[in-house]
């Protein structure tokens, strides 16, 4: 009967991973062992300042822009407005009001589809139409996404990258609440994006 004792399996199995570390640096190959990485959108960005962004996304009505619009000059607010390119189409008058009074304005898709489900070949489609559509109706060249229902995957972001966009996303999503602000509130907010839909 052989007895084989613990000490003599480790000097064995150190010596087994020593010689292949040998092996491999005389033959000048390394082994690369990683994880696929995933891709996600910008959700915040951290400042000192205490600043927050306010977003719009526009693929419904545009009814309430013009009040939007009046109370954001009234509080000396500048935001960022995610319009679809259909929605520009039907609101042209809209989406020039928002670029002229110094809003930015953003790629929310031609069709507000969702766009995981779709091809490489119609998400790249969707973006540039919107690209397109936004410059013809006021002029302003985006170069911010935001996927329609915050439905995204590692193609969509790299899409979008791969044309010049920042894919964007909101950490706070208040759809058609009123948000209240505080002083307090203030202070102990460093970046939040909030994104109110119309």
């Amino acid at each position: 009967m052989i007895v084989i004792r613990r000490r003599t399996i480790a000097i064995f199995f150190v010596s087994l991973v020593l010689c292949l570390m040998m092996f491999l640096t005389v033959n000048g190959k390394i082994i690369e062992v990683s994880a696929p990485v995933r891709e996600i959108p910008i959700y915040s960005v951290e400042n000192s300042e205490g600043k927050v962004s306010i977003t719009f996304d526009c693929a419904w009505g545009a009814q309430d822009i013009p009040e939007i619009l009046r109370i954001l000059k009234e509080k000396n607010v500048k935001a960022t407005f995610f319009v679809v390119g259909e929605w520009a189409r039907r609101n042209p008058e809209e989406t020039k009001m928002i670029a002229e009074q110094g809003h930015e304005l953003a790629n929310h898709s031609e069709n507000h589809f969702k766009m995981s489900v779709l091809s490489k070949d119609k998400i790249k489609k969707e973006i540039m139409d919107c690209s397109k559509t936004i410059e013809e109706i006021s002029g302003v060249k985006t170069d911010l996404f935001r996927a329609p229902y915050g439905d995204y995957n590692d193609t969509v972001i790299s899409i979008a990258r791969q044309n010049g966009y920042f894919t964007i996303q909101w950490s706070i999503e208040t759809l058609n609440i009123k948000v209240k602000h505080t002083q307090s509130a203030q202070a102990e907010i460093f970046f939040i994006n909030i994104s109110y839909k119309i």
